[in-house]
């Protein structure tokens, strides 16, 4: 896979004024809707998105961003990164969740997590999920 694959190659690109009316509109919808707990975001930047790839996301409205902001739940791999959903998709199709109880495949991410750990750690660190 190229790199090219990985991210929206038209970022940054802006077809519409910022906020797009589409974007205004869901906003303006969730700010009569949500809490104003879930929505902090949008009281700086009042954009809707619909898709991410890699470090690049698109708004509803058709504008591309470079997404700055890694995004919760992304980390450092970026939006919908092929390598990651193909692991995805194979582990919920045989287990979504099992909280906190022992899996084989938690075991295995534990012992990974473990032996990257520095050297200085390696042996006495501990894993919390």
């Amino acid at each position: 896979m190229n790199l090219e694959e990985l991210h929206f190659t038209e970022a940054p690109k802006l077809v519409t004024e910022i906020p797009g009316p589409k974007s205004k509109n869901l906003v303006q919808l969730q700010k009569e809707q949500e809490s104003n707990v879930v929505k902090y975001p949008t009281f700086v930047y009042p954009l809707a998105f619909e898709q991410g790839k890699g470090a690049t996301i698109k708004d509803i409205d058709g504008n591309v961003y470079i997404d700055f902001f890694a995004g919760v739940g992304v980390l450092g791999f970026g939006h919908s990164n092929p390598y990651i959903l193909k692991a995805a998709k194979t582990q919920m199709e045989k287990l979504v969740t099992a909280l906190d109880f022992p899996t084989q495949t938690r075991r295995e991410f534990v012992e990974a997590l473990l032996q990257s750990a520095p050297n200085g750690l390696k042996g006495n660190a501990k894993v919390y999920f």
